[in-house]
């Protein structure tokens, strides 16, 4: 994991979220299946596992058919995780993903990560977008942060 190659801790929520996460991946794979994609990925170059995770993103976040984007948008701060609200803070707050990466102690492409994902899961097509819709659906209070609706 990238957190134990560069020596970082998780947080408490990061690493129930990460738990979570694994253990649904055990159960859809089976132990062997995990296991052996487990230590696969213990195998993998650590550039080289970022540079897939990043196509990941990219795919992810790719643009949206344009019937969904004239479909009116029902947007909630649920949608979006926790980091990815801290995220859109600082997106609100005019941070480039190396501030975010700096100000959230991550790495600059997880930065970079979390703006796409707040991107695709929003339906914006830029970072200022992204806070006119979210100010435009009481996802920010007046002051720019994430609201508590």
């Amino acid at each position: 994991m990238l957190s134990v190659a560069i020596g970082a801790r998780l947080s408490p929520t990061d690493r129930a979220s990460l738990e979570h996460d694994l253990a649904e991946l055990r159960a859809a794979l089976g132990e062997t299946a995990f296991a052996a994609a487990w230590a696969e990925g213990q195998r993998t170059p650590l550039d080289r596992a970022i540079d897939s995770a990043l196509e990941a993103a990219a795919r992810a976040a790719a643009p949206i058919d344009e019937a969904a984007r004239a479909a009116p948008a029902r947007h909630s701060e649920r949608a979006l995780s926790e980091r990815e609200q801290e995220v859109l803070c600082l997106i609100a707050e005019g941070r480039s993903n190396k501030q975010i990466a700096r100000a959230l102690v991550i790495a600059e492409t997880t930065a970079k990560f979390h703006v796409a994902s707040i991107l695709n899961k929003l339906g914006a097509e830029a970072r200022t977008h992204a806070v006119a819709l979210a100010a435009q659906h009481g996802l920010l209070d007046p002051t720019g942060r994430v609201g508590d609706r």
